[in-house]
């Protein structure tokens, strides 16, 4: 059995590399190397952060240790996309496919993701341009899980 939040991964991949239109780049979970202009288009999938807080249904606020705790997982989602003179900007391709995610996260989202999560919600999206030989164009765009996990068994939901 795996963590929550690797089940989460799990399902954030799979709703991003399911039914994925011709354009949008395959997703890759956690390139550890940036792509090279030869990979480019090039999607990524992070974890990011996990903040844990007491969970306080019915419980004192000050309570800090319990059976359950909250936990708040950031995940970005990244497309990059390299552009030239003559071409239409990176930053267009790029907003389409994050654009085409969002819509597949919330899909997703709509069931909490088959039970794994109580909220998802986009923070924001943000460009990086760099213009070296290549032009190209990083969209990151982060979002917060929220679910909730036992605290002696981060396997098992409360």
């Amino acid at each position: 059995m795996s963590s929550i939040r690797e089940q989460i991964m799990d399902a954030f991949d799979t709703a991003l590399n399911t039914d994925r239109p011709e354009d949008v780049p395959e997703f890759v979970r956690t390139r550890i190397i940036s792509p090279d202009e030869d990979t480019l288009p090039a999607g990524t999938l992070y974890q990011g952060p996990e903040l844990v807080t007491p969970y306080r249904d019915g419980q004192k606020v000050g309570r800090t240790h319990g059976p359950v705790v909250n936990r708040n997982l950031t995940i970005a989602v990244e497309y990059v996309y390299k552009a030239a003179v003559d071409d239409p900007p990176a930053d267009a391709d790029a907003d389409a496919a994050i654009v085409w995610a969002t819509q597949a996260i919330m899909a997703a989202a709509a069931d909490r993701f088959g039970g794994l999560v109580d909220q998802v919600y986009e923070l924001g999206t943000e460009p990086e341009y760099d213009r070296r030989k290549v032009t190209f164009c990083r969209m990151r765009q982060l979002w917060r899980v929220r679910y909730h996990t036992r605290t002696d068994n981060p396997e098992l939901k409360h």
